[in-house]
């Protein structure tokens, strides 16, 4: 066997959104070298579905089948430099290959999209959340094997790869046998077979033409079919082309129940095969086949003019050879020869050994993306889709550049890569069909590969892009022939067999194979036994028989390498699975791998090959059948585990668990099935039966499901009668499946002309009305997705719109006298009380405050309390020392407090009113020393001390001055005596 290294030649789109041409979007064309050891094939070939999937199942740490829940891009800086890493979370639906606890797995694929950057590898896996797939992976941390072929995208339940189409449940389990052994026999789909059979309600595709070839131009397309609807509304048409892309939707002309015209999107494959989706509210069609006419795709960009001249300079760094400026050069001449109006032209050297985006368009040899065997950058305008530079970097540290004569098959050859790379600089994009592969942008190669003539494809594409007079006239076809070898010129195995074994022998005398035809029954197995009459027999020494399975469309489906050794030839008792009815072709081939066309041998290389058909049998009852409890509000939805090789599936349903009576329902092609027939409020259990050819299993497990509907009328509904002074409270009980409320209000017991006031979540609701005291009714309607119930019973309520509270302050006295300095031990104390509180509350908070005469700018000091936990102040007077907080006798002090409910907010307020008194100023200097004692001594003595009068003296207002008031104000004077024992001050001087 022959082991090739392989070559996918990628495109990776860097872009940036700007408001001038001072900064610009860039476009990144890669050529990435993937080593993939122990594949099969002849240099340059495309490597085959089976094999392919083999390798990549053998080299992935854990493959799983899953959901993407979300991606989030971020900016990271690696070896490569800062590049955008995009972290994809999937959800896992199946364990394929690995250990996984979790059921999710997170990975990261290059490229995304942070703020008004974004770039994208094409060549590498790109996710949008919502996918179902199936992805390879490997590596610590994670991240997606084998470029694009590490994810296959699912529609439909079903898989669409290199020309084959597979339910996924039957690819997953030849994925599971593949892990196990990766020579394992297994059939991993069958050919595209165009339109599908119309199904009942659901959009069916008959037909779909081109106005001009599908080339990524947004060309006209007109599709026909059934059950489009008369109207577009929410319906949509979607193309892709397999697994290497998302889906992407088309803008619509017009739409009617059996034509769609529509704009074919910009970006679908137009070289091979792609698929086309009808999706209305009944669901999606099948995807439908069609062939592009044309074999380039056009990325969007162009350099503008009519008539670009493009210049660009070689740095000619590489020590691997001499004369690569001349082979970048030949390779540049190769398409100024195509005839468009477009121009390569030389324009010296650069010195750049990178992509720099400065105007120059440089081609050197330097370092570049992991993996990459050549870097092409290119940098536009978004607004015009302009190209302004393109750079070229060749890999020099990774691999051998050979510039002259054949390279070894180890050398990459400058300018067949240099041709692929200044296709990317006129904005083409790689081809992925088998049958592009001798075509210059095909997207695979390998080491020691030479393409240096441009094909019809790459030339109709420059011109589609630039134009020309004659354009393109000159290029050869280059097409691929790969189904000369299906004739079945040797012989016809009619319908096998099913008694073991039928023999035909022969020789490979068909240019190195032989071809038998036979007619395939879906779901039976067929055993074949490969016995050559002897080793190397044959001029052809060391012949190596193998044999492969193909369809009409010359698509190898399956197949296993053969052994010259002996005793034991092989394959012996290979086995096939046929997954769909129709011709195929059994295949020897000799000194190849079965998955290629490709052969070598002679007539004289003889062998006998035994087959029969196995007999088939029903397949057995699903699994896991589950159907929904509520989840929608228009079907139940019965889902279920997949069956190995069931065709089909019965869904059956009754309103008692008995599968006896039960009816079937419908038919369904994979899980899951919606009952869109199940009557709301009703309970019905659910069975599947799985189906072939070969007959029907049993019933499955049943699971009872129910259809959502919108919620009853809740009950128990009770409004406020008086409770609350500000708002009516409206109480009910739950509703079960309810999500919401609405609370509706009239004036009269009336309903039909209630208005609706608000909602709610759950019970109760407070409600302020127009007017207190104005009794209301109040009804309540529960809702959820599925739609409102109706009115529950009324019940009147109102309130009473007195809300605030009386409070009142008490004080244990109404006078206090000033104190000596440093004296505070002469004390009021206020206290409040709430004397009517209509709403209620349960605690409430105080503010006290001091409102204090004009004069006066120090308040009393506090001793206890006055905090807004306390119902109660205790204060003192300021020292006989500060002065701004002293007052003459008879001024008014007062103290309010405000009181606040802790429940519900409302206030009221108190004050009480009191006076402070400096005790022994007789001379009103706000200080009480001798001076004061000498007047009170003098006027003790005489009656008469100067200008002060009667009433000053008289200290403790006994209406008379004597020995006691002399005493009083000795002992004040002295710092003895805090005197508060009098009714109240004298009068005020």
């Amino acid at each position: 066997m022959k082991k090739i290294t392989t070559l996918l030649l990628s495109t990776v789109f860097v872009f940036k959104t700007f408001v001038s041409k001072a900064r610009h979007r860039v476009v990144r064309v890669a050529l990435f070298l993937i080593i993939l050891s122990g594949f099969s094939s002849y240099a340059v070939a495309n490597i085959q579905e089976k094999r392919d999937i083999a390798e990549m199942a053998e080299r992935s740490g854990l493959i799983i089948r899953g959901k993407v829940i979300s991606t989030e891009s971020q900016w990271k800086e690696d070896s490569r430099g800062r590049h955008i890493y995009t972290s994809v979370t999937v959800r896992i639906l199946d364990k394929i290959k690995g250990n996984i606890k979790d059921d999710a797995v997170a990975f990261e694929v290059v490229g995304g999209i942070v703020g008004d950057i974004g770039e994208v590898v094409s060549g590498t896996a790109v996710f949008g959340v919502d996918e179902e797939v199936i992805v390879f992976l490997g590596g610590e941390p994670l991240t997606i094997q084998h470029g694009t072929n590490g994810k296959i995208l699912i529609y439909d339940g079903r898989v669409y790869r290199d020309g084959l189409e597979v339910t996924v449940d039957s690819f997953i389990e030849s994925l599971k046998i593949l892990e196990q052994d990766s020579n394992a026999a297994v059939s991993l789909g069958e050919e595209y077979q165009g339109a599908p059979a119309e199904a009942t309600g659901v959009a069916t595709v008959t037909s779909v033409s081109f106005d001009e070839a599908p080339d990524g131009t947004n060309a006209q397309v007109t599709i026909t079919g059934t059950n489009f609807g008369s109207k577009q509304g929410s319906s949509k048409v979607e193309f892709f082309y397999e697994s290497r892309q998302q889906k992407k939707a088309a803008s619509i002309v017009s739409w009617s129940d059996t034509e769609i015209i529509c704009a074919a999107p910009v970006g679908i494959a137009s070289a091979g095969k792609s698929l086309v989706i009808v999706t209305t509210s009944d669901g999606a069609s099948s995807g439908y086949v069609i062939e592009a006419a044309d074999c380039y795709i056009y990325g969007g960009q162009k350099w503008f003019g009519t008539s670009p001249v493009v210049s660009y300079r070689i740095n000619e760094n590489t020590s691997d050879c001499v004369g690569e400026g001349a082979a970048v050069r030949r390779a540049a001449d190769t398409w100024n020869d195509v005839g468009a109006n477009f121009e390569f032209r030389y324009d010296g050297s650069c010195s750049s050994t990178g992509a720099s985006q400065n105007y120059i368009n440089c081609i050197t040899w330097g370092t570049v993306l992991s993996g990459a065997v050549a870097e092409t950058t290119s940098w536009f305008y978004p607004s015009t889709g302009e190209i302004v530079e393109c750079d070229i970097v060749f890999n020099d540290p990774g691999y051998t550049w050979n510039s002259e004569g054949p390279p070894a098959s180890w050398e990459w050859d400058i300018e067949s890569v240099a041709l692929h790379e200044f296709g990317h600089w006129l904005r083409l994009e790689d081809l992925y069909d088998v049958a592009d592969k001798l075509r210059v942008m095909y997207w695979q190669r390998s080491a020691g590969f030479v393409i240096r003539e441009l094909c019809e494809c790459d030339c109709d594409g420059m011109c589609h892009i630039y134009g020309g007079y004659n354009c393109g006239a000159y290029c050869p076809l280059c097409e691929v022939r790969l189904c000369s070898e299906c004739e079945p010129e040797d012989a016809d195995l009619g319908t096998i067999g099913t008694v073991p074994w039928y023999s035909v022998s022969g020789n490979c005398g068909n240019g190195g194979k032989w071809v038998g035809q036979f007619v395939g029954e879906s779901g039976a197995t067929y055993h074949f036994d490969l016995c050559p009459d002897s080793p190397g027999s044959g001029t052809n020494s060391g012949f190596d028989p193998d044999i492969k399975i193909v369809n009409s469309w010359c698509s190898i489906l399956d197949g296993e390498d053969g052994s010259c050794s002996s005793p034991s030839y092989s394959p012996n008792d290979y086995q096939w699975v046929c997954t769909s009815g129709g011709t195929y072709y059994v295949i020897i081939a000799p000194f190849s791998s079965y998955n290629s066309h490709s052969c070598d041998g002679e007539s004289s290389d003889t062998f006998t090959l035994k087959y029969y058909k196995q007999g088939c049998s029903p397949p057995p009852a699903p699994m896991g059948v589950s159907a929904s409890d509520g989840t929608y509000c228009d079907k139940v939805r019965v889902d279920y585990y997949s069956v190995w090789g069931a065709t089909g599936y019965e869904i059956w349903r009754n309103t008692t668990n008995n599968s006896g009576s039960a009816s079937k329902i419908g038919d369904d092609s994979s899980p899951p099935y919606d009952d869109f027939g199940a009557a709301a409020g009703v309970t019905y259990y659910y069975w599947v039966k799985a189906k072939n050819s070969c007959g029907t299993s049993g019933f499955s497990s049943s699971d009872p499901g129910y259809r959502l509907s919108a919620p009853s009328a809740p009950t128990g509904v009770w409004a406020s009668d008086g409770t609350y002074c500000d708002k009516v409270r409206v109480n009910w009980n739950s509703v079960s499946g309810a999500t919401g409320f609405e609370i509706w209000r009239n004036t009269t017991n009336n309903s039909g002309s209630a208005s609706k006031i608000g909602e709610d979540s759950s019970s109760p609701y407070d409600d302020v009305p127009p007017e207190c005291g104005v009794t209301y009714y109040y009804w309540v309607k529960a809702k959820n997705s599925c739609g409102t119930g109706g009115f529950s019973s009324s019940d009147p309520g109102y309130c009473t719109g007195q809300c605030a509270c009386s409070a009142g302050v008490d004080m244990d006295e109404l006078w206090m006298y000033q104190n000596l300095p440093g004296q505070m031990n002469c004390t009021l104390t206020a206290c409040a009380s709430i004397t009517d509180d209509p709403m209620g509350n349960s605690s409430y908070s105080y503010a006290w405050e001091f409102i204090l005469p004009s004069d006066v700018s120090l308040a009393p000091v506090t001793v206890e309390g006055g905090g807004a936990g306390d119902a109660c102040w205790t204060f003192a007077s300021r020292g006989c020392d500060e002065p701004e907080g002293l007052s003459d006798s008879g001024q008014v002090f007062t103290v309010r407090v405000t009181v606040t409910g802790d429940d519900y907010g409302n206030t009221c307020q108190a004050e009480v009113e009191f006076g402070i008194a400096l005790l022994g100023d007789v001379n009103n200097d706000r200080v009480v020393n001798v001076g004061d004692r000498s007047i009170v001594n003098a006027f003790w003595r005489t009656g008469s001390a100067g200008v002060y009068t009667f009433r000053d003296c008289n200290l403790n207002c006994d209406s008379a001055v004597n020995v006691a008031d002399r005493s009083i104000a000795n002992a004040v004077w002295r710092g003895t005596l805090c005197q508060n024992s009098v009714s109240e001050p004298c009068p005020l001087r």
